[in-house]
């Protein structure tokens, strides 16, 4: 919107500390939010035994896909289609291998399949991923579902597998007691159902074999110790890969956020640049060191909790987390020991960075306008959008 010739007209603003943008990621520019990649379709189908984290998994997925890669993502969870259609408390027999139970779940993965080839097609160019969430763990029913979808997308079956007692254990009473089907249960007596229902598809587990079923697979061991994949070619499923790369199922982490303390930009209502902070931004930063010693490096009981430390490459966030302490935790961990991402910048604002937005306002008031307009999308002059930012974060959420 602003010409060579209207940037030439205006004088420079007053910004002794601009803010430099660093190199362009490899990552694409996200044009329009939400859009997919273009035509592409994409089916991951779980597989694993009960409480090997898929549902887990396939909720990570759904909202890294739809955030970082603006792709039109859901997920059909075949244990919704049975409380929905036979209701939530089932016997134990219901999950066994007779034929007469092995056919009503037959006949609710024919609805919930047939959901997922609908969702597919809502769209003729903008490409969707749809995630079957079920254990699939028959080598027959793999067989069946690829057959049922190959004709309607790129199937990758993702398979977890995990023999650890203490995650399994952990992942049974942190999740699955907080099931509907087991409302109102006793915990040891839900527990060992839903160690029976294991048991039960135990019985009938087929690990995909690569020499036996010839479809894209990505297999992960015991919550990331090991991972094998098979016939993955793409940007988006390598993408997906990287990031199932890092994702546990046990042991999850806690962020917290902090806004740095005020700067003399802030002072002065300046957007952008790079100054150091004010005497009211310093007392801040001593008042967040005290909040992570007292809140963070520490438990619920006052014990000793590792911990990480992130800033951004800004002089404000540096020194807003410089008083916060660096002990030593034991003979390999540094305490809050401190990482500079310049992916966490603010964003940068190009020809307006240092400017006051009234300043904005009066010297490019159709700039000014748009931004006002559709703040997600708008893209400073010679500087980024906020699509911009999302696309340098995804390589840190891996």
């Amino acid at each position: 919107m602003i010409t060579e010739d209207e940037l030439a007209k205006n004088p420079p603003v007053q910004n002794p500390n601009p803010q430099t943008p660093g190199t362009p990621g490899v990552n694409p520019i996200v044009e329009s939010f939400n859009q997919g990649t273009q035509g592409d379709r994409l089916i991951l189908v779980m597989v694993g035994l009960p409480a090997r984290g898929k549902t887990y998994v396939a909720k990570r997925l759904e909202r890294y896909l739809t955030f970082f890669h603006g792709c039109p993502t859901k997920i059909f969870h075949l244990a919704d289609y049975r409380r929905q259609i036979l209701g939530a408390e089932q016997p134990l027999s219901f999950f066994d291998n007779e034929k007469v139970n092995t056919e009503k779940r037959l006949q609710m993965a024919q609805i919930a399949i047939q959901d997922l080839k609908d969702f597919l097609s809502q769209e003729v160019i903008l490409g969707r991923v749809a995630i079957y969430d079920a254990s699939n763990v028959e080598r027959e029913t793999r067989k069946w579902i690829f057959e049922q979808l190959k004709d309607h997308g790129k199937v990758i079956f993702v398979e977890l597998v995990c023999y650890n007692e203490a995650i399994l254990e952990e992942n049974i009473r942190r999740t699955k007691l907080k099931s509907p089907d087991f409302k109102g249960r006793e915990i040891e007596d839900a527990v060992n159902e839903y160690k029976s229902r294991i048991a039960l598809r135990q019985s009938v587990y087929e690990t995909i074999d690569e020499k036996v079923e010839n479809v894209p697979f990505i297999k992960i061991h015991d919550s990331g110790q090991k991972i094998e994949i098979s016939g993955i070619h793409g940007f988006l499923p390598s993408r997906i890969v990287q990031f199932l790369l890092n994702v546990r199922i046990s042991g999850q982490s806690t962020f917290f956020f902090s806004r740095h303390g005020q700067s003399m930009y802030n002072s002065r209502k300046q957007i952008g640049g790079d100054s150091s902070l004010t005497e009211l931004g310093k007392r801040y930063a001593h008042a967040l060191s005290d909040f992570v010693e007292e809140q963070i490096s520490k438990d619920e009981n006052g014990n000793p909790r590792r911990a990480r430390l992130w800033t951004s490459s800004m002089k404000r966030t540096i020194e807003t987390a410089r008083f916060i302490k660096h002990s030593q935790m034991g003979k390999d961990w540094v305490q809050m020991r401190q990482r500079v991402w310049r992916g966490l910048d603010e964003i940068y604002a190009g020809v307006c960075d240092g400017m006051t937005y009234e300043e904005i306002k009066e010297t490019y008031p159709l700039e000014y306008r748009a931004r006002s307009e559709n703040k997600l999308t708008y893209r400073y002059p010679r500087g980024e959008s906020y699509l911009d930012i999302i696309s340098r974060l995804d390589p840190l959420v891996h």
